[in-house]
Parts: structure tokens; C-alpha cells; sequence
């Protein structure tokens, strides 16, 4: 089963765990300046990338 951007957006929102966390913002930065999602996917891939963010601050760095 293929899942979609959206549901791939959806579950990096919904992931708690500090690993990969970075990879996950990378990924939907660079799909947002490929400029390859819809208008709603870039709406939402900019509200997951808040949440996630926002994650990251919370987390402490690994040295």
C-alpha cells in the first residue's frame, strides 16, 4: 500500500520520538522549495514542520 504526502506529513506530526527528528524537517523543507506539493500539502507541510520544530526544542541535543 503507497501511502500519500499528506499521510507521510500526518505521521511525522504524530511521531514523539527525538530520532530522526532533523531528517523529518530536512525532508519536508526540501519538498516545500521544490515546490512539488499542492497548495494544501504546503499548507500542512508548514504546519507539521511548526509542530516539529517546536518538538526540537524540547528535546536536548545530541553532542
Amino acid at each position: 500500500m503507497d501511502i500519500t504526502d499528506l499521510e507521510l506529513m500526518h505521521q511525522y506530526a504524530e511521531d514523539d520520538s527525538p530520532q530522526n527528528l532533523e531528517r523529518r524537517q530536512r525532508t519536508l523543507e526540501s519538498w516545500i522549495s521544490a515546490g512539488f506539493l499542492t497548495p494544501e500539502e504546503t499548507q500542512e507541510a508548514g504546519r507539521v514542520l511548526k509542530i516539529l520544530r517546536e518538538r526540537d526544542r524540547g528535546f536536548p541535543r545530541a553532542a
